[in-house]
């Protein structure tokens, strides 16, 4: 079941983790059927979509970077935040967010 939800959400960094789990639990040809690997979720394609769109967005980050523009770099860190959030890796997503708190000017700039 939470394989299927994996899919479904494309919680890439999630599905890792149960995987993880699953093999750390169960040894090697023991693993009930229910906790196969899901083909639902094509896992290499995920990631390449994932990587794109963090790759698109810290090119776009460090142009912004480079200009100095403070406002839109704390808007595309939001944002990366959001797809590491979407793809289910929630720990670079926080970082993503916590920097973009840092670049906050006004109370108005915090979520």
């Amino acid at each position: 079941m939470a394989y299927k939800l994996c899919a479904e959400t494309k919680a890439l960094g999630l599905y890792n983790k149960m995987q993880l789990a699953v093999s750390k639990y169960y040894p090697k040809g023991k693993i009930p059927a229910n906790l196969q690997q899901s083909p639902l979720i094509n896992q290499a394609q995920l990631q390449s979509e994932y990587m794109t769109l963090i790759k698109k967005k810290d090119m776009e980050y460090n142009s912004q970077a480079k200009s100095l523009i403070k406002d839109s770099m704390r808007i595309s860190l939001k944002e990366l935040g959001q797809i590491h959030y979407n793809y289910g890796y929630l720990p670079e997503a926080n970082q993503s967010w916590i920097k973009s708190l840092d670049l906050s000017v006004t109370n108005e700039d915090i979520f």
